[in-house]
């Protein structure tokens, strides 16, 4: 679960860094081993080889697709969240952002839904979420709670928006044709 940076692809050669881990890979692309052939050093250099693999599908959680929004009332301010889930070929994914925080992505590995409980974790900031999800499935009422503090957090689901898109202008344009 540790996050990649520094990743570089030129031409046949790849290598990136795990900083949480102070590691780094380099290899060269093996076309006849249909692979990466390099070597992954964390103090001590080991020659490591990256094929690629099968993913397996995760679970599916109905009803839960979408952005969820909410703020948790904090002694001094508010903190947003926005949980953004969705599902695909490979299972129901989710993602966490705490935009007061600038905090982006935070990956969501354990969403749950059991009837009308819904429940997650975020492994990297120690934290907890349970809560219900009401009848017409537009809110989830909730707690969150990190370092053993549990505060009320409310998701409430949010319409996928499009972005206006002055750079294609509509008729009346603003200017002879």
């Amino acid at each position: 679960g540790s996050a990649l940076a520094d990743i570089k692809l030129d031409g046949q050669r790849l290598s990136f860094a795990i900083p949480a881990v102070k590691a780094h890979y380099e290899g060269q692309w093996d076309a006849a081993k249909d692979a990466w052939v390099g070597t992954f050093t964390q103090g001590v250099s080991l020659p490591m080889t990256l094929v690629k693999g099968k993913v397996a599908p995760g679970p599916v959680i109905a009803g839960l697709d979408g952005r969820w929004e909410g703020a948790m009332a904090l002694p001094t301010t508010n903190l947003r969240f926005v949980l953004r889930v969705k599902t695909g070929a490979y299972g129901t994914t989710a993602a966490l952002d705490v935009p007061d925080q600038l905090t982006y992505g935070l990956v969501i590995g354990d969403l749950k839904r059991e009837g009308q409980k819904v429940t997650f974790s975020q492994t990297s900031t120690g934290s907890t979420y349970a809560g219900t999800l009401s009848a017409d499935g537009k809110s989830i009422d909730g707690a969150w709670t990190q370092r053993g503090i549990s505060r009320p957090l409310v998701l409430t689901q949010k319409p996928a928006t499009v972005a206006r898109r002055p750079q294609t202008p509509t008729k009346p344009y603003p200017y002879r044709e």
